[in-house]
């Protein structure tokens, strides 16, 4: 009698003509769970132009529905809403479901063992993303070099809902702070709007260069959108500074200055995590972020967190070890160096006697503080990324650990050492490009070449003309250095751009139109990177400069070495002589 009673009365409540409920058997299940819950256009079409279909967490037993900012304001119109709502086998709803007046709104579902109640939370389309929230934020930065099979134009962003319900991003703006060879160009600043993409509990999103060679495709777990629908945002200089505004008000930021960059190249070549401590965004710091280069071949690409979230995209922190020193660079410096960091050490080159020993460098580990230690002083200073300046005098050519970096965990319970060292090797022109040169296939860090245009049998000179580089008439191989010939030094960064100096000057491109001296100080108008022909010639391209929609590159026009759009034929096609 009493299991017909029960029988009965869930038959009238789920009967209740305002809501649509479907109910089953009670013998299948004993649990009492929503499982469906929305407001459908059909049975609210004098309030809604589309349905709305509500996130249900049975953890925290709460239903949330992003609704029309009019529906949200309005009390009344929420008075008046019908949802359709699905329970579990054996369940039954026995509250009053039309009236959602009040925000939250409980509801109780009821089976012959337990009752459970809801919390239906309505939230305006992107009101719920504050600052104070850290509901969304940048969690992944990638800035790739430019060696063989990646390029400048493998990069992206990516951005993560970091709470536990859906969030909606359609008043949500992705801002790029613009930087150009150190001056802030706020005229070339770019906002997107990301209307239309939602993300679920926990879901990142990927924002990719159209140009990216990779192949990305969106994942249960990621979602994957290229900037080609952006306005073409990522496109990293390494100097510009990004923010995530919802409403108007910042909500994250990324790079120096809270977003706005500084000019100085923070973000070049380099792969940027934020670390799974980091719960709600205040102010732009290096040490949310684990740092490191990003990586210099086809083999380690194919290991990279960053590739392997380009194509699965979860949001799992990867780890490098507590006590890993991942990243050690002056971002902030004029001189011409190189950092590497080995198994408990750290050496520093700088190609010039009057480079600063005094550097503030930017450092990143995986575990807690990193401290220096200064040989005969008992204690340890502290060493915060991008701010603390070092005085390197002490490690010139030293290899007993005078200075000393100390990384210790994030209980600071154990520790890690890296020795520094710091070495100077300036270039001597004059033992440098004396010799003999012959034709190669290709070049490599630290060689000294000949540039070569076979077609007019020209070598590129050393004399600037004007605005031109002059040229010396090419003689069979092996080709003795002569005065006049421009025997340059090549480097290679590691974004995987070349670098030519001759006598301690940069080969750099005028940009835009036409020209090509050296110059004393390095720019990004200095930085080339090579394109190899079906012929064996390469055509040596421009970074930065432009001519119209066309990429500079390399041309020798009669009697001159010089640049220009790229373009096809001889005249943009060059060999190289190495030594």
């Amino acid at each position: 009698m009493k299991k017909i009673n029960r029988l009965f009365a869930a038959l009238l409540l789920c009967a209740v003509p305002a809501v649509m409920i479907s109910c089953s058997d009670e013998d299948e299940y004993t649990q009492a769970r929503i499982t469906e819950f929305s407001f459908l256009k059909s049975a609210n079409s004098d309030v809604l132009t589309s349905t709305l279909t509500g996130s249900i967490n049975d953890e925290t037993k709460t239903i949330t529905v992003t609704v029309p900012s009019d529906l949200y304001e309005s009390s009344a119109n929420r008075k008046t809403l019908t949802p359709k709502i699905s329970v579990s086998g054996g369940a039954q709803c026995i509250t009053n479901t039309k009236d959602f007046s009040s925000n939250p709104t409980l509801l109780t579902v009821s089976s012959k063992d337990e009752n459970v109640t809801y919390s239906v939370i309505l939230r305006k389309k992107g009101s719920q993303i504050t600052k104070k929230s850290g509901a969304l934020l940048f969690t992944e930065y990638y800035n790739a070099s430019t060696f063989s099979y990646k390029s400048s134009n493998n990069q992206f962003l990516e951005i993560s809902n970091m709470s536990d319900y859906e969030l909606d991003l359609s008043d949500v703006y992705l801002n790029r702070h613009v930087w150009l060879d150190g001056v802030r160009r706020s005229d070339l600043d770019q906002s997107v709007s990301l209307e239309g993409i939602t993300l679920n509990a926990g879901q990142a999103l990927v924002i990719y260069s159209q140009r990216c060679s990779w192949l990305t495709s969106s994942t249960a777990s990621g979602l994957f959108i290229s900037d080609a629908a952006l306005n073409g945002i990522i496109s990293f200089s390494g100097q510009d500074g990004f923010t995530l505004t919802c409403n108007g008000n910042v909500i994250d930021a990324l790079g120096p200055e809270n977003g706005e960059g500084n000019g100085l190249s923070w973000g070049v070549a380099k792969q940027m995590q934020r670390k799974s401590t980091v719960a709600v965004y205040t102010s732009y710091k290096d040490s949310e972020w684990l740092t490191t280069s990003s990586t210099e071949s086809k083999n380690d690409v194919l290991n990279t967190a960053g590739y392997k979230e380009l194509r699965t995209n979860t949001t799992t922190y990867k780890t490098a070890g507590s006590t890993t020193l991942t990243y050690f660079n002056f971002e902030d410096s004029d001189d011409f160096f190189k950092t590497t960091i080995g198994t408990g050490s750290i050496t520093v080159n700088f190609y010039s006697n009057d480079s600063s020993l005094v550097q503030t460098p930017v450092i990143s580990s995986d575990g807690g503080n990193i401290r220096l230690l200064t040989s005969g002083k008992s204690t340890e200073k502290k060493v915060t990324s991008g701010e603390t300046a070092i005085d390197l005098s002490a490690s010139l050519n030293d290899d007993t650990g005078k200075l000393t970096l100390r990384v210790y965990d994030s209980g600071a319970t154990t520790y890690a050492d890296y020795k520094i060292k710091t070495i100077i090797t300036p270039y001597n022109m004059n033992s440098i490009v004396a010799g003999n040169y012959i034709e190669t296939d290709s070049i490599s860090d630290n060689d000294v070449v000949l540039i070569v245009q076979k077609a007019n049998k020209v070598i590129m000179g050393s004399t600037n003309n004007s605005g031109v580089l002059s040229c010396v008439s090419l003689v069979d191989e092996p080709i003795p250095y002569e005065s006049g010939m421009a025997a340059v030094c090549v480097t290679i960064d590691n974004e995987g751009y070349y670098t030519f100096t001759f006598n301690n000057k940069f080969l750099t491109s005028k940009s835009t139109g036409s020209g090509l001296t050296f110059e004393s100080s390095p720019s990004d108008y200095s930085l080339w990177s090579l394109e190899k022909q079906s012929n064996g010639t390469y055509v040596i391209n421009n970074k930065a400069a432009v001519n119209g929609s066309r990429v500079q590159a390399l041309e020798y026009y009669p009697e001159k070495f010089t640049t220009y759009g790229t373009g096809t034929g001889d005249a943009f096609e060059f060999t190289f002589y190495k030594k």
